[in-house]
C-alpha cells in the first residue's frame, strides 16, 4: 500500500507542477493516505476509480448558496471571458478538520486563453472561505476528494456546484 500510495502522490506532484497547486497554505490531509472521494468522473480521472465514497461528502457550510454569495463576489477580471462561455473543474481534498487545499485543475485546455481563465477561476478558488465540512465515513470524520465545477459565463462564477 506504502508503494501505491508514494506512486501516487509522486504522479499527483508532477502532474499538478504544472497546474499551479497551492502552496501559499499550511495544508495537509489528517491521514497518511486519501482513501475517499466523492463520485464524479472528472475526480476519478485525478485520483483513480478505486477511492471509496464517504457515507456523506464534504459540504460548505452555509450550503450552495453561500458559496455562490462568495463566487458572485469575485469574478473572474480578465476582460477576455466578458464573451466566452467555458467550464472548469478543480479537484481538492478537504481534510477530517474541513480544511481545503492541494486545488488542482481537472482538465488541460489545449487553448492558451482557456488555460489562463482556468488558472484564474483556480486562483479564485484558493482564497474562498474555509468553512467546510469534512467527510464522515462510520460516522468519523476523514479526509476526501471534493470537486468544485464551474460553467463561467461573461467572466461570472455563480453557477458553481459540488457533490
Amino acid at each position: 500500500m506504502k508503494i501505491i500510495y508514494t506512486f501516487f502522490m509522486f504522479a499527483l506532484s508532477t502532474y499538478a507542477k504544472g497546474q499551479n497547486v497551492d502552496t501559499s497554505r499550511q495544508f495537509s490531509p489528517c491521514g497518511r493516505t486519501v482513501v475517499y472521494a466523492v463520485d464524479d468522473m472528472n475526480l476519478k480521472s485525478l485520483v483513480g476509480e478505486n477511492l471509496a465514497k464517504p457515507d456523506i461528502n464534504p459540504f460548505f457550510y452555509g450550503g450552495i448558496d453561500q458559496l455562490k454569495k462568495y463566487f458572485i463576489d469575485h469574478p473572474v477580471t480578465d476582460g477576455r471571458a466578458k464573451d466566452i462561455v467555458f467550464r472548469v473543474h478543480i479537484g481538492f481534498i478537504v481534510n477530517c478538520d474541513g480544511m481545503a487545499g492541494s486545488f488542482q485543475l481537472l482538465h488541460k485546455s489545449s487553448k492558451s486563453l482557456l488555460e489562463n481563465l482556468s488558472l484564474e477561476v483556480l486562483t479564485i478558488v484558493k482564497d474562498m472561505p474555509q468553512k467546510w465540512q469534512s467527510a464522515t465515513a462510520d460516522n468519523k470524520p476523514v479526509d476526501s476528494y471534493q470537486i468544485l465545477s464551474f460553467t463561467v459565463v461573461g467572466g461570472e462564477l455563480d453557477k458553481v456546484s459540488y457533490r
